[in-house]
């Protein structure tokens, strides 16, 4: 009987192996977070050939910098995984080295190190962060190898930090620092300290949590003793002691988990919300440095939460509001649709001037684009839900921009500064009436805006002009819509190029053309009108025209840069570098007289002249691309070190 029981366990360990994946070994160039090195790893392939990691992994990446040979990059990693997934203990180590040449002393270098390196032991269990952790910063300055930062046994659970937090920063003579209790649930509990640099001050930030709910914050200059800012979150306790007492109807605990920000309903620009941002990004800043090398691309990692979190409060109310909040997001919308079209509408713009009234609409349109964006805040609640964990009463405490008693709209016409007040119906008391009251202002909104644009469309219907002009301003708004986008969608690959073409559209488009345009609107006269309507046309196309022309200047200058470049190897520290070549031509053509042709263009009057002055740029180029391989020693003696542009000029035989 024994000896079948051995053979039928031989029989089912034989199937078993038989059946079992072979592990293989990979070994050569990989990229890891976007770092291009070696690797050394077991993997194995599933049924659709598809490779799985399963096993080591080692990774080394070593490489200069390409612009600095003195700096060097190293980085080390070394780990497990399980079918794709992190598993066990992982390091990471990178390091950056800056070697400083000071001297060549009996054909020995004489140099200094400057390190930094960081340091981080992670552990993982099926891709999730547990277990506990550590991070190091250290550098290596004159000799010395000291520590930078450190925060020793973080401890993870499920993706979560379920235990106290001690980081340590030393920048100078200060010691930076996050202290606090994080609960088993991964909530931010207890007593937590702060300290930080701002702005050159360090403050010293206390923080009070329960079981994530924020109940007061403190800061102070630790140099000085003064108090800086102080919230206590008074609304915040109350409910939780009342919560403590017997379930209430009104709110409860939140069922989902926040992020670092703790808000119980206030406006993102008050002192509960913003007395919270220097110390969040302290906080943040070493997260993220405790977790760079997580693996963020993996389908587990992307589902994990923040690692610490807060908690609110979620509002009953919201449960009987479900209809009204609705019907405020559609009217938003529709108004803020609206809107857009008549705040945008080039008929509009052109005419305002034909009337006062029409002077009002215009700027009527584009007052509401202003108070649609006050509105923002509250409809990005609405729509992502998030309304339900604010208390309303919190957000109204100081007033709210949108909703005042007192509309002011600001225009001009015929050079008169002009205004009109629209007196409103403020008054709320509570979270329901205030978001009564949110509809009601759109409803009055939406029938003020119907109102203005039915008058808007029967004055610019009833503009008399010939046909020929309705087409022709049909063909201004096309044609200053697409030069327009040209011009404001140009991608500068340099600060220069930048500032040239900020300075060129602002000149014409918005100097030349706004002289053009208000010249137009004001004209009485169709014939009058027609004439200044293709004066504006033939401006348009000739900017249209003329833009890849423009395009082309600075591509050009790169390759005349690159051009004027030639390789030098220096002997006392054997490395070749780029030197400038024909160094006063390149000077006197690149740097003084191409600037001066710049400057003219953009100072020009006459739109007519642009092609004019693209030639003579042009022109320039192209002499410095034939001069490049020729003799020039006479003429870099003539042209010595003149900065008179038209002495240049004059020399390059331009």
């Amino acid at each position: 009987m024994k000896i079948k029981q051995i053979l039928f366990l031989l029989f089912v360990m034989q199937g078993s192996l038989g059946s079992a994946q072979v592990r293989s070994v990979f070994e050569g160039a990989y990229t890891f977070h976007d770092k291009a090195g070696t690797a050394t790893f077991e993997f194995l392939q599933n049924e659709a050939k598809n490779t799985v990691l399963d096993g080591f992994f080692r990774f080394n990446y070593l490489e200069k910098d390409s612009l600095d040979q003195t700096i060097l990059y190293k980085f080390q990693v070394t780990g497990e995984y399980e079918q794709n997934e992190r598993s066990g203990n992982w390091l990471f180590d990178q390091e950056t080295h800056r070697v400083d040449v000071q001297d060549v002393v009996n054909f020995e270098v004489v140099s200094s190190l400057h390190s930094d390196k960081i340091y981080v032991e992670a552990v993982y269990n099926q891709g999730k962060k547990t277990g506990t952790w550590a991070f190091k910063q250290n550098e290596f300055v004159n000799g010395e190898l000291r520590p930078k930062a450190e925060a020793n046994g973080i401890t993870f659970t499920e993706g979560k930090i379920t235990e106290n937090i001690d980081y340590r920063a030393f920048e100078g003579d200060y010691t930076q620092l996050i202290r606090g209790e994080v609960n088993a649930e991964g909530y931010l509990d207890g007593e937590w300290a702060l300290v930080y640099l701002k702005e050159g001050e360090l403050i010293s930030e206390v923080r009070n949590y329960e079981k994530g709910f924020l109940l007061g914050i403190k800061q102070r200059n630790l140099e000085t003793g003064a108090r800086v800012n102080e919230v206590i979150f008074h609304k915040t306790i109350e409910k939780l002691q009342k919560l403590e007492e017997a379930p209430q109807k009104a709110y409860k605990i939140a069922d989902r988990d926040f992020g670092l920000v703790y808000n119980d309903g206030f406006q993102s620009n008050s002192l509960p919300v913003q007395i919270q941002k220097s110390g969040n990004r302290f906080i943040n800043d070493f997260i993220s440095k405790l977790l760079q090398y997580d693996n963020r691309r993996s389908e587990q990692a992307q589902n994990d939460p923040y690692p610490i979190r807060t908690r609110r409060f979620a509002y009953a109310i919201y449960d009987e509001l479900d209809e009204l909040i609705a019907t405020i997001r559609k009217k938003y919308q529709v108004l803020k649709d609206s809107t857009e079209k008549y705040a945008g509408m080039n008929a509009l713009a052109l005419n305002k001037e034909k009337s006062d009234s029409l002077a009002y609409t215009h700027a009527f349109f584009s007052n509401r684009r202003e108070k649609l964006k006050q509105m923002e805040e509250l409809m990005g609640l609405i729509r992502s839900g998030d309304i339900r964990y604010y208390d309303l009463t919190n957000f109204t405490a100081k007033g709210v921009g949108f909703l005042s008693p007192l509309d002011l709209i600001n225009y001009s016409y015929q050079d008169q500064d002009k205004r009109k007040i629209i007196n409103r119906e403020v008054g709320y008391a509570n979270p329901r009436s205030f978001l009564e009251r949110v509809d009601s202002h759109l409803e009055e909104e939406l029938t003020l805006g119907i109102a203005l644009a039915r008058y808007a469309r029967r004055q610019l219907q009833s503009i008399e002009v010939s046909q020929n002009l309705v087409a022709l301003e049909e063909e201004l708004t096309e044609k200053r819509s697409l030069v327009e986008t040209l011009y404001e969608n140009h991608e500068s690959s340099e600060a220069l190029e930048q500032q040239f073409f900020e300075k060129f559209s602002g000149h014409f488009l918005h100097g030349l053309l706004q002289e053009n345009l208000s010249g137009y609107a004001t004209a009485d006269d169709p014939e009058e009108k027609v004439t200044r309507g293709k004066q504006l046309l033939d401006f348009l196309t000739e900017l249209e025209l003329r833009y890849p022309e423009l395009a082309a200047i600075f591509p050009r200058n790169e390759e005349i840069d690159a051009l004027y470049k030639e390789e030098t190897f220096d002997p006392f520290t054997y490395t070749r570098y780029q030197a400038r070549a024909k160094s006063r031509l390149y000077e006197a053509g690149m740097n003084i007289l191409l600037p001066y042709y710049l400057t003219e263009l953009t100072n020009e009057a006459d739109y007519g002249q642009i092609k004019n002055h693209l030639d003579a740029i042009e022109l320039l180029q192209q002499k410095l691309i034939d001069l490049r391989d020729r003799s020039t020693k006479g003429l870099e003696r003539k042209l010595g070190r003149t900065k008179n542009p038209e002495r240049v000029r004059s020399l390059l035989d331009l």
